[in-house]
This record gives C-alpha cells, structure tokens and sequence, in this order.
C-alpha cells in the first residue's frame, strides 16, 4: 500500500487504488501550495492538484535552566522563540510540532 504522507503525484494520475485509499481515508489533508509547500485544505479532488495525508507532527522537547546569574541580574532563556526572564531558579521544558512551539512549562526548584 502506497504512503499517503508522502504522495506528491496529481490526484488525476495517480491510480484508482490509491485515489480511493486518499479519500476514504478522511484527512487531515494537505494540498502542495503555489509557494512550494504544503497547506492544510479540504479538498476537492481536483485531477491536477497534487493532495497528501498530514503527516503526524514532528514533536521536539527543549529544556533548560533559569535563575540568577552570579552579578545578580536576570539571566534570561533566549530561543528562536520566546525570552523568558525569571528570578527565580528553575528548569524549563519547551514542547514544539514541527518547529513551532506548542507548550512551554517551568518548574521552580
């Protein structure tokens, strides 16, 4: 059986077998966009458009400390994502699907 995460084919070409197997599946659906990515959608099964099942999340756990820093001045948690400034020592965990952050918790010490 083909992977519905990764079909990248026109609806049209693809085979009755794997057309039949997309629809009945029930989504999420994704739809390969104009700008090179692919973009949730409820489709329409268009012969020319290329759809795929969403692929199940990429989920990555960040974790770290915070506290005081020896001069007594906030040391912050700086990411790509979020500046986090807290007095108080403690550790962070930072949960993210498919690079975008989803949850962020910090336990005092």
């Amino acid at each position: 059986m083909t992977d519905l995460t990764k079909l990248t084919t026109p609806f049209g070409l693809l085979d009755k077998e794997t057309q039949d197997s997309l629809k009945a599946h029930g989504g999420p659906y994704e739809v390969f966009g104009s700008f090179g990515r692919w973009i949730p959608i409820n489709p329409h099964w268009s012969c020319q458009v290329a759809y795929r099942v969403k692929p199940s999340p990429v989920v990555e756990t960040r974790t770290g400390r915070t506290g005081r820093a020896t001069d007594s001045k906030w040391r912050p948690l700086q990411d790509e994502y979020l500046v986090l400034e807290c007095p108080t020592p403690g550790t962070y965990t930072l949960t993210l699907h498919d690079g975008k952050p989803v949850k962020l918790v910090w336990e005092a010490e």
